[in-house]
């Protein structure tokens, strides 16, 4: 069942890209909007986007392995805050993280 808008507004629509299976870490990949097609009720139509500004993203790898929480030698994070926001580009394997009791 289509999505059906029937009131007059702002409407926020996201872009997919799909970036291949071989790409590098750091490569760079670019998305340029041409076309918007639309149904609403017995009209069809599609709107140029081709004025709009071009994105270019950086590719980066995912993360997974081991890594250690706290504030040894051996620890990568001093904290949980920081061990998330390197989660945040995405995760593309098993992580475990090993906590160092203070």
């Amino acid at each position: 069942q289509p999505l059906v808008i029937s009131a007059e507004g702002t409407y926020h629509y996201w872009l997919l890209g799909v970036v291949k299976d071989d790409a590098t870490s750091n490569a760079q990949t670019t998305i340029s909007p041409v076309e918007m097609t639309y149904s609403a009720g017995e009209t069809d139509g599609s709107v140029d986007l081709s004025g709009l500004e071009t994105a270019t993203f950086k590719v980066v790898g995912g993360f997974h392995g081991s890594y250690n929480i706290g504030s040894s030698i051996d620890a990568r994070y001093p904290d949980f805050a920081s061990a998330i926001a390197d989660m945040a580009a995405g995760i593309d394997g098993p992580v475990t993280f090993t906590v160092d009791c203070w």
